[in-house]
């Protein structure tokens, strides 16, 4: 039993190692903000749609910048 207990969480940890750091940041302030929104009674669908928005521009603006920077070199 032991045994499988540990097979378990070794495949959730390679999943999770597997994922790029910058989608995990996303998830960890996307699921963190609705959280604490939803414990203050604020939660609903155009917060959850703002911030969405707001951390995939935050996360991916340097990614395209840096892309386009590297086409003009």
């Amino acid at each position: 039993m032991a045994n499988k207990i540990k097979a378990f969480f070794k495949c959730w940890e390679d999943a999770w190692a597997a994922i790029p750091s910058y989608i995990k940041v996303f998830l960890y302030s996307t699921s963190s903000s609705a959280f604490g929104l939803w414990i203050t009674g604020e939660l609903n669908w155009r917060a959850v749609v703002i911030i969405v928005a707001t951390n995939l521009g935050i996360y991916s603006a340097p990614r395209i910048v840096n892309n386009q920077v590297k086409k003009l070199a």
